[in-house]
């Protein structure tokens, strides 16, 4: 398997507000992001292909020999099998739905013009894990991290946590640079992963399972429970309990975050707390973005879902089942239900080149440009923002 691609279809819409900024592929789930899952588990070359300007941005490889995979998909050894098994011409469909294909270029390139492989029924599989929507990426975390933590530490060996530490369990992986001092990490229930150059300050807690991202930070005591996950370059604060941070986001004061999926280049004010269940027990419902209705999403837990640059003030209090766009910025009130892309307070709305500017300078603290690419991915997302 060398070549490899991640097909976008019909659940890029579906993933919204997550997916307004990247290919589906490129989502956290577990320690490792979706196409870093099939790189690791396939030693295959992988790109994506998705919406016009995403291949811009994250161009897609095309070879004589492509394996096509649904980017909804997340890989495990009965589908790797599957796919191994395919010859020219052939494809995999599972419930319904499109899975796999393998096709020599000019095919490849037909089939994707096509769009045929968006088309899917709406029947649930237990064969394999679908995302199919963003709760999905909160519902799987917690297998994902263990699946995830075996592909990772597999015959390798884990630097010695300081003796300050106190360490219960056999499931801690730590890697080289990480500074923990004088805090408590229990794997008993589920392995905990601590990337390079993670600094866990004092009194911290963790409870596995939980993986923290490369240069992620802690903050004193620190409170996190399983199964939480962060990309690199997160600030952690408080409490928070089976929630996902894609990458470069900040949580880093007390305040409670509960079964809810950030963003990248989030920002949460001191105080700042997200419900997540309601007073009546009763099944959350969630703002779909795609369709501009309230659906059922068979979850009596389910806090924040926010999309790529968006910020609350201090003391922000989410209702449960909040959706949250991109470029959010939330202050003097209690969000409730959904909050438009690009949204100042309550009634107003962000101008694009604030907005810009703002994503530079908070880029430019972490060394990182704002490509041309991105800044058009995000007018994008401004101007049909309007239509949320």
């Amino acid at each position: 398997m060398k070549n490899l691609i991640l097909v976008d279809g019909h659940n890029l819409k579906e993933l919204y507000p997550l997916t307004l900024t990247r290919p589906a592929s490129h989502l956290r789930c577990g320690i490792l992001t979706i196409r870093e899952k099939w790189e690791k588990v396939t030693q295959a070359t992988v790109s994506t292909y998705s919406l016009p300007l995403f291949n811009a941005f994250w161009s897609p490889r095309f070879t004589a020999d492509n394996i096509l995979v649904n980017s909804a998909v997340l890989p495990d050894e009965s589908l790797i099998e599957k796919i191994g098994n395919l010859r020219i011409g052939d494809s995999l469909e599972d419930g319904g739905m499109w899975m796999a294909a393998r096709l020599n270029q000019n095919d490849s390139l037909k089939f994707l013009v096509s769009g045929g492989y968006g088309t899917s029924t709406s029947a649930d599989t237990a064969e394999h894990h679908w995302v199919k929507r963003p709760e999905d990426l909160i519902t799987f975390n917690n297998s994902q991290i263990r699946r995830d933590f075996k592909m990772i530490t597999r015959g390798r060996t884990s630097r010695n946590p300081d003796e300050s530490n106190f360490i219960r369990g056999d499931q801690l992986f730590i890697e080289e640079d990480a500074k923990i001092y004088n805090s408590i990490i229990n794997t008993e229930d589920g392995p905990v992963y601590i990337g390079r150059n993670v600094v866990i300050l004092e009194g911290s807690i963790i409870k596995g399972p939980c993986a923290l991202g490369e240069s992620t930070v802690l903050k004193m005591g620190a409170k996190i429970y399983g199964a939480t996950s962060t990309g690199p370059h997160c600030k952690l604060g408080g409490e928070v309990k089976n929630s996902l941070f894609q990458a470069f986001s900040s949580k880093g004061h007390d305040g409670y975050i509960g079964d809810s999926f950030i963003g990248a280049w989030c920002n949460f004010g001191a105080g700042s707390c997200t419900s997540n269940m309601k007073n009546t027990y009763g099944q959350v419902r969630l703002y779909d973005m795609a369709s501009g209705v309230m659906r059922d999403t068979g979850r009596q837990f389910l806090g924040v879902i926010m999309g790529d640059h968006s910020k609350c003030a201090i003391n922000t209090a989410f209702s449960t089942g909040t959706v949250v766009g991109v470029f959010a910025n939330i202050f003097n009130y209690h969000p409730k239900g959904f909050v438009q892309s690009y949204s100042w307070g309550r009634d107003d709305r962000y101008r694009l080149e604030k907005a810009i500017d703002v994503a530079r300078k908070a880029m430019m603290r972490k060394e990182i440009e704002l490509a041309d690419l991105e800044i058009q991915i995000l007018s994008d997302v401004f101007n049909n923002s309007i239509d949320d």
